[in-house]
């Protein structure tokens, strides 16, 4: 009878210090365990219900040890052992169960030790997490300041590029005004070069039609010239049959006059294009020349002294322009202007 009460005096003695344990484990971490404090709470008015309990049961166990002894007392009596034995036996059932109960306390509280160290971990690793999300929003913040200071640059560079393409607008207007008058000037020209071009061809079928009417007088002059011999054969003929006819040259022995004597060499020559001159023309005074040829420079030259002399005249101009050998030149009618034509099929003025 008395060694459960033993075991229940030593039992409180653990709960005791499991109570000063919890008691001293809530001290140290009540400001991190916050919401652990009421569950410690309920299990501290657990433990001490059970240590009530303990103390109600220790009470009953010490009645009962006094029921023993007065039992022992009157153990005379076979009936009277024999109920305080059953008396005896439902104490120490009374005290089993005591045991039991005192036993599923401690593993409630030790599953209460067990919840707040994995509470305690729970807040260790949300701490950490916390660490890791406040130097991830201090790089955040770091590369926003950066993409501010990137956005402020861009914007700089935004208005440096429409200030230069206000600039280039007001370039662009500018050049094309300009290439509106270029073409204005360039349509002017063309109707003037289609004038002198439609003058040009004027001039080279009024020079065609004279040199057609001169071919048609040499030949008329040939075809007398053919009859003249002819009838001086038959006169030739005739006289050699007479026989005291004065003898008259023969045909191989006629020679014929001209105004125009042809020349046998050349009066004046002088170098005016590299690799040979290929078009040439006289103004309508006589005293200027152009040359043209391979080199592609059109050369005007000063000869106011006609042919005449062996100096080289002086070449008062030399214009580049063609991209290939010129091959014609003509004067225009007023003597201020030339028109050329080149292997490149252009024709310039």
């Amino acid at each position: 009878p008395f060694r459960p009460a033993m075991a229940l005096g030593m039992e409180t003695c653990f709960a005791k210090r499991i109570e000063e344990k919890i008691a001293r484990r809530n001290r140290l971490e009540v400001h991190a365990f916050k919401g652990l404090v009421q569950s410690g709470a309920r299990w501290q008015r657990e433990v001490t219900e059970l240590q009530k309990r303990v103390n109600a049961l220790e009470r009953a166990s010490l009645v009962q040890e006094e029921e023993n002894e007065a039992l022992k007392a009157a153990a005379e009596n076979n009936e009277e052992l024999a109920k305080l034995g059953l008396e005896a036996k439902a104490a120490t059932e009374l005290a089993n169960k005591v045991q039991r109960e005192l036993a599923d306390s401690y593993k409630a509280n030790a599953d209460a030790c067990q919840q707040q160290l994995a509470l305690r971990d729970q807040l260790e690793e949300l701490q950490k997490q916390f660490n890791t999300t406040e130097d991830t929003l201090r790089k955040t913040a770091n590369a926003l300041a950066e993409a501010k200071s990137r956005v402020e640059e861009l914007s700089l560079t935004v208005d440096a590029e429409r200030a230069a393409r206000a600039a280039a607008s007001e370039e662009l207007e500018a050049r094309s005004v300009e290439r509106d008058e270029a073409t204005t000037k360039a349509a002017s020209f063309e109707k003037e070069n289609a004038q002198l071009v439609e003058m040009v061809m004027n001039m080279k079928l009024a020079e065609a039609e004279r040199m057609n009417a001169a071919n048609a007088v040499f030949e008329d002059a040939a075809r007398r010239c053919e009859h003249a011999d002819k009838l001086a054969a038959a006169t030739l003929a005739h006289a050699s049959a007479a026989p005291h006819a004065p003898a008259l040259p023969t045909h191989a022995h006629i020679e014929r006059s001209y105004d125009t004597p042809t020349p046998t060499k050349a009066a004046k020559r002088w170098v005016c294009n590299q690799g040979g001159a290929s078009a040439l023309a006289w103004d309508s005074t006589g005293t200027r020349l152009v040359t043209g040829g391979s080199d592609k420079v059109l050369h005007i030259w000063e000869a106011g002294g006609g042919l005449a002399g062996h100096q080289q005249p002086p070449c008062s101009a030399s214009l580049r322009g063609s991209t290939q050998t010129v091959t014609a030149a003509i004067w225009s009618p007023n003597d201020q202007h030339v028109l050329t034509a080149s292997s490149d099929r252009a024709l310039r003025l």
